[in-house]
């Protein structure tokens, strides 16, 4: 009786999750890897980069709006003369570029940090343009 009430439970579980899983918008379905990147920009990158609007920088600048913006442009932060000088404009292409490898696409930066696995990149670059 304990196992046929279990799988009962989790028959109706699984409906119930696919029936929310049919009302969320189409939109939000493909967040899962900004979710993904949240997750690991939290665990990477987290210590040193802030994220919500207005929020003081810490050790690197704050990435709000960091897609579409100019590199080396965010208020309250003082970038290296490379970064500064850069034409850089932050697109989800020249960040994957840039996190790739970031002292070979513009030398002299302070940023250090690389994210060499390119399913995490991608899943961090699409939580870094959600940030708006």
């Amino acid at each position: 009786m304990r196992f046929a009430k279990s799988v009962q439970v989790g028959l109706l579980s699984a409906v119930a999750i696919g029936i929310v899983g049919l009302t969320v918008p189409v939109g939000a379905q493909t967040s899962d890897a900004a979710s993904e990147g949240m997750a690991l920009f939290e665990a990477q990158c987290s210590i040193c980069h802030a994220t919500a609007k207005n929020q003081p920088s810490m050790l690197a600048p704050n990435l709000f709006g960091v897609v579409g913006r100019k590199a080396g442009s965010a208020e309250g932060f003082a970038y290296s003369a490379a970064l500064k000088d850069s034409s850089e404009v932050w697109s989800t292409e020249t960040l994957n570029t840039f996190l790739t490898a970031p002292s070979t696409v513009i030398p002299g930066t302070r940023m250090t940090v690389a994210v060499p696995d390119d399913e995490h990149r991608a899943e961090i670059i699409a939580y870094l343009a959600t940030l708006r």
